[in-house]
């Protein structure tokens, strides 16, 4: 079946580790180019857009993106990953910068069937537990406080009632779970 849409499913078929993770990256930002539409706007003079923003797409091209879902969010399936290197770590953080630069908002990561402890800490420390990992405007995540709050639940009084956040909640252990946790998000 077809993923919902806004929602993109990818699944990895081995280790994401410094001699796949170049391929990885390029592969999924033009798979999502491809598969949902543009919504940040581009600086209209050639003197106001940054040197390496790619120029205007045609207009034929982009009234077809148009018809296209934005992009909410992305669930990969770690069922084949075994290792993860800090090269595969930083492809999934520029992914999610670019992702989120051409969405124009936030988008969610979601994990499933990871399989080593290792894979997810090392995806928590570099910002995956939370939604704000990748900061719009400055592309960077906080680190320190995401190292910090791996191993620890914040409790938040509210009322009588005690809510939990954990910073796991974009890990899962199926991909049915991911693709609902990733659908039921207020889009």
């Amino acid at each position: 079946t077809n993923p919902p849409d806004g929602v993109l499913i990818f699944r990895f078929i081995e280790s994401l580790t410094y001699p796949n993770s170049g391929y990885l990256d390029s592969q999924i930002v033009e798979y999502a180019r491809k598969n949902s539409r543009k919504c940040y706007k581009q600086a209209t003079s050639k003197g106001d857009r940054p040197w390496n923003e790619i120029a205007q797409e045609k207009e034929n091209e982009e009234k077809a993106k148009a018809e296209l879902p934005r992009l909410h969010a992305v669930v990969f399936d770690f069922a084949a990953v075994s290792i993860i290197d800090s090269t595969g770590v930083q492809a999934l953080v520029d992914i999610r910068k670019e992702l989120n630069k051409y969405a124009d908002q936030h988008v969610e990561f979601h994990f499933a069937n990871i399989i080593n402890e290792n894979i997810e800490e090392s995806l928590l420390v570099a910002g995956f537990g939370s939604l704000s990992g990748g900061d719009l405007d400055s592309g960077h995540g906080d680190t320190e406080n995401n190292a910090r709050s791996i191993n620890d639940e914040e409790s938040i009084k509210e009322g009588t009632e005690e809510i939990i956040c954990s910073p796991k909640k974009f890990f899962h252990l199926t991909l049915d779970e991911a693709v609902a946790a990733a659908t039921n998000t207020s889009f």
